[in-house]
């Protein structure tokens, strides 16, 4: 399906939105923003009941109506399952975690998320032969339809690990 609908990648931080627009500690792995509103669907750790983190389902997407007030929603089922949804490849659960995982609709790009240190996890990304520690991704939507939006460029910024300078690539899908 569409590149620009799966586009991503991470901002860290130690919040996140509730339903209400209250501040509650979660950490954002990363967000989605799109030219088309302010709106953004935002990526955290998915915590148990009891603040563990959920080693079957780790990852929590979900909107933030920043057009609105902060609310935060639910992806929708068909958003869920052809846009914006993750599918996990592949895990180690052993220390430190990691998990493998592709955006539903763009499976020829492979992120991971891997435990850092303690309750501190990132997301990578192999860009051209270099690991990058996602740090944000913008997808610039230009008309098309519900389906198939037109998307005529993805921009991918994070920081190289091996560097540790800031990297930002186009990607045309």
């Amino acid at each position: 399906m569409v590149f620009g609908l799966i586009a991503i990648w991470m901002a860290s931080s130690s919040f996140a939105i509730d339903g209400t627009g209250v501040a509650v500690k979660a950490q954002i792995l990363f967000k989605i923003e799109r030219s088309r509103d302010a709106d953004e669907i935002w990526y955290t750790l998915n915590l148990n009941q009891n603040g563990s983190l959920n080693f079957e389902d780790p990852i929590r997407a979900f909107w933030v109506k920043k057009s609105g007030s902060n609310k935060t929603e639910p992806l929708t089922r068909i958003q869920n399952r052809f846009a914006y949804g993750i599918k996990v490849l592949d895990s180690k659960n052993i220390e430190p975690a990691e998990w493998e995982f592709q955006f539903v609709s763009y499976a020829r790009q492979t992120f991971t998320l891997r435990q850092i240190e303690g309750d501190l996890f990132k997301v990578f990304t192999l860009y051209k032969n270099k690991e990058m520690e996602v740090t944000r991704i913008f997808v610039q939507i230009d008309g098309g339809s519900f389906w198939v939006p037109s998307v005529p460029y993805v921009m991918l910024t994070g920081i190289d690990t091996q560097t540790g300078r800031e990297i930002a690539e186009t990607i045309i899908p």
